[in-house]
């Protein structure tokens, strides 16, 4: 399976692509406390980081019993 988020850092969104469907979209802070998900079931999504603060975020992509941990970056 193959992940794709991009811009990385960015200043207002990122785009979120799989080669498969995404099943849950969980993002975290620094610390660890989950701040948003979204279960977009499709293979492409656009998360707004519109309301986050500059600094580093954790996403964890799940699609089927797979899951990634990508680290982004707010500007």
């Amino acid at each position: 399976n193959q992940l794709k988020i991009y811009p990385n850092p960015a200043d207002s969104h990122w785009n979120i692509l799989h080669s498969t469907l995404i099943d849950k979209v969980q993002l975290f802070d620094g610390n660890g406390k989950e701040l948003q998900t979204l279960s977009p079931n499709n293979s492409s999504i656009i998360l707004s980081g519109h309301n986050l603060s500059s600094g580093v975020y954790f996403l964890k992509v799940t699609s089927g019993s797979d899951f990634c941990v990508q680290k982004i970056i707010k500007n």
